[in-house]
């Protein structure tokens, strides 16, 4: 008596090149002289991955947009910053100006401040994810938890927005008239 089996799933690999196609007609053939009833279905191996890493690759993904969102309030908070820091500054900047600062000195000086801080954050950021990936090591999948590429390219972005964020406020302290400043003062 031959049991009656609701599912039943086979890993298949040919001892040669046979394109799969073939392969499922010859196979769907060689069941259907056995038992005419039985429903044959093929999946190949890539489809069967796709269909079981979707989670994690949807996550992956909602990972990376909330990272971007992450970053780009990052941005807004290092802009809204470094702006009321220049605004607050702004009688200085007007005597410095006044006194034969350049343009690009201004600048320097203000995206020089913001960049220390931003380095000193970068360093801080840099040792807690070296200790904080021993915890999410198991979770990673096909990286290393301390993939140099990785780190490299989140210290460069990072680095470039803030520099970007604050050379905004910068630029604008920059073409402050000192006259007219000093006058407000």
């Amino acid at each position: 008596m031959i049991e009656s089996f609701p599912s039943m799933s086979l890993s298949i690999r040919p001892a040669a090149e046979i394109p799969p196609e073939r392969l499922a007609t010859t196979i769907a053939t060689a069941i259907g002289r056995i038992d005419g009833a039985a429903t044959v279905s093929f999946q190949t191996l890539t489809e069967t991955l796709s269909v079981y890493y979707i989670r994690e690759r949807l996550l992956a993904l909602l990972s990376g947009y909330f990272g971007l969102f992450a970053l780009l309030l990052g941005a807004i908070g290092v802009y809204g910053v470094t702006a009321h820091a220049v605004n607050r500054r702004r009688m200085e900047i007007g005597i410095r100006m006044a006194i034969g600062a350049t343009a690009p000195a201004v600048v320097r000086l203000v995206v020089g401040r913001v960049a220390v801080l931003a380095a000193l954050g970068v360093l801080l950021g840099f040792v807690l994810s070296l200790w904080g990936s021993r915890l999410i090591q198991a979770l990673l999948f096909n990286t290393e938890f301390r993939d140099p590429s990785v780190l490299a390219t989140s210290i460069v972005a990072l680095l470039l927005v803030t520099a970007l964020a604050a050379w905004m406020p910068a630029r604008r302290a920059s073409r402050v008239e000192p006259a007219t400043v000093l006058r407000e003062g």
